[in-house]
């Protein structure tokens, strides 16, 4: 079984072909996909959950919350603010886009992925990302968001 069977994805994105093509792609390798069409859902998403994803894939440009709002929002929330997160955007290049999401408080910034999305790509970052996350404190009781 690989290491990443039961592993919890949350991709938050407009694009329905984007979310479809994702998971088409991540469940049959055994995660756990939820979508969440922008920012503002995915917050209230995390709110609810007593299990937090493992590994967040987030579009830059959504409408009600882009990724911007999402990503400066995460990092100011403490339940949720050191869940390895994955930037997918069409807009430029991986350095332009760096240099916009830019954590500014020491954090590590999120891995880019550009569009359009290759598979391997996506599976790689998902990949480091779940083998890099910190464990949980364990003197943490899981504040509320």
């Amino acid at each position: 079984m690989a290491i990443t069977s039961g592993k919890n994805i949350l991709i938050i994105d407009d694009a329905l072909d984007t979310q479809e093509l994702l998971r088409l792609s991540l469940e049959p390798r055994g995660f756990l996909v939820h979508c969440c069409p922008n920012g503002a859902e995915a917050l209230k998403y995390l709110e609810s959950q007593d299990a937090l994803p493992d590994v967040i894939l987030v579009d830059l440009r959504m409408p009600v919350m882009d990724g911007f709002g999402f990503l400066k929002l995460k990092r100011a929330t403490p339940r949720i603010k050191n869940i390895p997160t994955i930037v997918m955007s069409a807009d430029g290049d991986g350095k332009s886009i760096r240099s916009r999401i830019k954590p500014g408080d020491g954090s590590k910034s999120p891995d880019i992925l550009l569009k359009p999305l290759n598979i391997k790509s996506v599976l790689g970052a998902i990949e480091k990302n779940i083998h890099s996350a910190p464990a949980p404190a364990s003197n943490d009781p899981s504040p509320q968001l």
